[in-house]
């Protein structure tokens, strides 16, 4: 199935709000808990959330995806 630049850009957003609402209760969970990994797992989401709107971002702008982070972040100086 072939997406579009919308189609696709959108499919980042949407993966980027739902690991940020996944972080965030895990976050909670782990505060009220105090247990340090389930803390770590909820910062590994929120980063999760971080890359793919960065994704987003940059198809977007630049109308292509990145396939690494050292890609991602030459691509984000060039914008």
């Amino acid at each position: 199935m072939q997406f579009g630049v919308a189609d696709r850009v959108r499919e980042f957003i949407e993966d980027a709000e739902a690991f940020a609402r996944a972080a965030e209760g895990e976050f909670g969970e782990a505060v009220a808990k105090g247990v340090r990994i389930l803390m770590r797992d909820a910062a590994e989401k929120a980063w999760n959330a971080v890359v793919q709107a960065t994704n987003a971002l940059i198809l977007a702008l630049a109308g292509k995806e990145s396939m690494s982070r050292c890609e991602r972040r030459a691509m984000l100086r060039e914008l």
